[in-house]
């Protein structure tokens, strides 16, 4: 039986939430860290500074927070996301039929954005050492590489015609300020509807909504997941960056296939491409087993020439200490 709420937009605020918290804390560490130069005498003002006292990130109480968050991601979250996205799958096969999906679209809303801010999180305690260690040490890789592969193969890949005619349809619509303001989207349990005797029913799955925008004509089944991918990979990317150990995970969990899947356009992920070479880049760099994947693959010529070519992208770290990656000479990609 399918749970109404997998994740609450009460809980998704808390998550978002504690995203800022940990944002918070790890830029304020990164300022605190930074020492004066003591080449330049200018900027030194005593002779024998005493140290600050250590942050302790991984004190108890955060620990005990993030460990439960995380249970709770892989207990339920993930199961549940990735079985959605399986049936989709089966819907456009034509293994199932679209009466079989168990959620509206105002559902699968809620899931996208609680399943977005889960990854928001991790992808913030990612760029941190410490925190990095301990998902590492809690193989949050499986989970991961798991969602990966089903929106891999439960999703199309939107075509760039798709994406300028979604890009030309935005454009022709314009807002404007003699436009009515949207109405406020109030939560609810139910889609209320007005029949012809004046009786109020509860409005059926896939109906236009009355009015508050939640429901349209998109059918639950063909829900997107927009840059729910490209995030994954980005997660992904910051935890497998000198990291041996999560270069192993990855391979043992077939995420090097999966990763190679993202190197196409897919216009519900802009620049996955370029993010899912960095992440290539980083699972082939000094691991022997990960390189013999990719050989093996490139007799089929499935293999981007980017992740090959070592003069065509070289990675760079930002002021925020995030890896990224750019054409060599060229500006930064956009996330």
């Amino acid at each position: 039986m399918w749970a109404k709420d997998i994740i609450s937009p009460a809980q998704a605020v808390m998550l978002k939430i504690l995203t800022q918290i940990f944002r918070a804390k790890h830029m304020s560490q990164e300022t605190d860290s930074s020492a004066p130069n003591v080449h330049d005498p200018s900027t030194v003002t005593d002779t024998n500074p005493t140290p600050p006292p250590p942050h302790n990130k991984l004190n108890r109480f955060n620990t005990t927070i993030i460990k439960f968050i995380f249970s709770v991601f892989r207990q339920t979250v993930i199961p549940q996301t990735c079985a959605l996205i399986f049936l989709q799958g089966q819907i456009r096969g034509g293994q199932a039929t679209p009466e079989d999906f168990p959620l509206n679209l105002w559902d699968m809303e809620r899931v996208y954005e609680g399943v977005y801010q889960f990854l928001e999180l991790f992808a913030v305690l990612a760029e941190d050492p410490a925190w990095k260690k301990l998902l590492v040490e809690w193989e949050i890789v499986h989970e991961l590489i798991a969602l990966l592969k089903e929106l891999e193969s439960g999703i199309p890949k939107a075509s760039l015609d798709k994406s300028r005619h979604r890009s030309a349809a935005s454009s022709a619509n314009p807002p404007t300020s003699t436009q009515q303001p949207a109405q406020v989207i109030v939560e609810r349990p139910y889609d209320p509807a007005v029949n012809e005797n004046g009786a109020t029913t509860e409005a059926h799955d896939g109906e236009e909504d009355d009015g508050q925008g939640m429901i349209g004509a998109e059918n639950p089944e063909d829900f997107e997941w927009r840059n729910l991918k490209k995030l994954v990979v980005l997660v992904l990317s910051s935890l497998v960056w000198k990291s041996l150990e999560v270069q192993n995970q990855v391979r043992e969990n077939g995420g090097v296939e999966a990763i190679l899947g993202c190197c196409s356009y897919d216009g519900n992920n802009p620049y996955i491409r370029e993010h899912a070479i960095m992440c290539l880049r980083f699972l082939l760099e000094a691991n022997a087993d990960n390189q013999q994947i990719v050989r093996e693959l490139e007799a089929r010529q499935v293999i981007p020439s980017e992740v090959l070519d070592k003069r065509a992208y070289e990675t760079f770290i930002d002021v925020n200490g995030r890896v990224g990656l750019k054409r060599k000479g060229g500006a930064p990609m956009m996330n």
